[in-house]
């Protein structure tokens, strides 16, 4: 099995088709799973408000529920933002999510070619492992932050790695995802000061969300395959 990273959306892949995992911790794919496992129907990304705007108008009231962020904070007049201790069964449950992130769904617009294309995140890292164990390649793709790095992406893609190279036979990991492995194994005894302590996770902090960096590093605590495909993320 190949794995390789792509530390941004848009990098040059060894594997420019077969399956991909979106990666975006702080917080999209971190949400989406919740958002998913408090039972809503599915979820629609949309890139911008405009779009997501757009795509609640079929729903009748009640029946779907705008949701996203800009700078962190949730978009004016949406029902919910981008925490995912916001998306409980009580609110969620039946209803369909439509979600859009400065980072996250946009991201998952660009992975137009990789077939299939999953959410993952540290909440789900081992089912996620277990989910692209059959294939002979997967792309890990980090969302990141506004165009830069994000550590927290590159770190949970070296946890699926890490449960990748439990299930496959030997598998063969590019320079990208050799370095996301050895992050991960570097930072996994203290994951919660190194994602506290990095750029995005000073952001949300400083904007009141540390409840929510604690809840995205809870390792493998949803067992969870999300998938993207004609426009909606379900399980």
């Amino acid at each position: 099995m190949l794995i390789d990273v792509l530390p941004l959306p848009g990098h040059p892949a060894r594997n420019p088709d077969g399956p991909a995992v979106l990666i975006d911790v702080l917080r999209a794919t971190t949400t989406m799973t919740c958002a998913l496992a408090a039972g809503c129907r599915f979820i629609l990304p949309a890139s911008d408000v405009e779009q997501a705007v757009a795509l609640g108008r079929p729903y009748s009231r009640g029946e779907a529920l705008l949701c996203g962020e800009r700078g962190g904070e949730r978009i004016e007049g949406f029902d919910l933002g981008n925490s995912p201790l916001e998306y409980t069964e009580e609110t969620v449950k039946d209803k369909v999510v439509i979600l859009t992130t400065t980072n996250g769904t946009r991201a998952l617009a660009s992975l137009r070619g990789y077939d299939p294309v999953f959410v993952g995140s540290f909440l789900n890292s081992e089912s996620m492992a277990r989910g692209l164990a059959g294939y002979d390649r997967a792309t890990l793709v980090c969302s990141g932050n506004s165009g830069r790095l994000s550590a927290e992406d590159l770190a949970c893609a070296g946890s699926i790695i890490r449960h990748l190279e439990s299930l496959a036979s030997r598998p063969e990991l590019t320079d990208s995802a050799r370095l996301a492995s050895a992050l991960f194994k570097s930072v996994r005894t203290r994951l919660r000061s190194f994602i506290v302590t990095s750029d995005h996770g000073r952001e949300l902090a400083a904007l009141g969300f540390t409840s929510d960096l604690d809840f995205s590093l809870r390792l493998d605590s949803l067992p969870l395959v999300p998938r993207f495909a004609d426009g909606r993320v379900t399980l």
